[in-house]
């Protein structure tokens, strides 16, 4: 689904990678008010590049698996998901959901970390034994 006006997304970057990305424009004397894209590289070409890396990694990566993997570090560190959303750039949260999802073991490190306390059950429930004798059709 194609959008009908460009998306405009504020994201926060790091110091290092600011100065980095000024130095570029430096060197190849790029104007920073222009609206050409400032990589000449498209999602195309970066998809092609790692499909040709997967020989030497010995697994596969794609370049969408760099979205989830940035979500799920935030999740991991505690960032909300409210703010996920925002820095993903997505409307609508249940989008931002399944870049979240964790897993079995994730859910069980997170219970273990805010130190849950379960409870016997035994002092509040009374124990029923099962009746052995037959009352009715198959024993109901």
């Amino acid at each position: 689904m194609k959008r009908r006006s460009p998306v405009i997304r504020t994201i926060p970057l790091h110091r290092d990678l600011k100065d980095a990305i000024m130095s570029y424009f430096i060197e190849f004397h790029i104007d920073m008010r222009s609206q050409e894209r400032i990589f000449p590289m498209k999602r195309q070409a970066v998809d092609l590049y790692l499909k040709r890396m997967q020989k030497d990694l010995k697994f596969k990566i794609h370049a969408h698996k760099f979205r989830h993997t940035y979500a799920k570090n935030l999740l991991r560190s505690g960032v909300d998901i409210e703010t996920i959303r925002i820095m993903l750039g997505h409307e609508d949260l249940g989008t931002t959901q399944i870049y979240t999802v964790l897993g079995a073991d994730e859910a069980l490190e997170r219970m273990k970390r805010i130190d849950v306390k379960f409870v016997k059950m035994e002092r509040w429930c009374k124990t029923i034994k099962p009746n052995t004798t037959p009352s009715g059709p198959r024993g109901i």
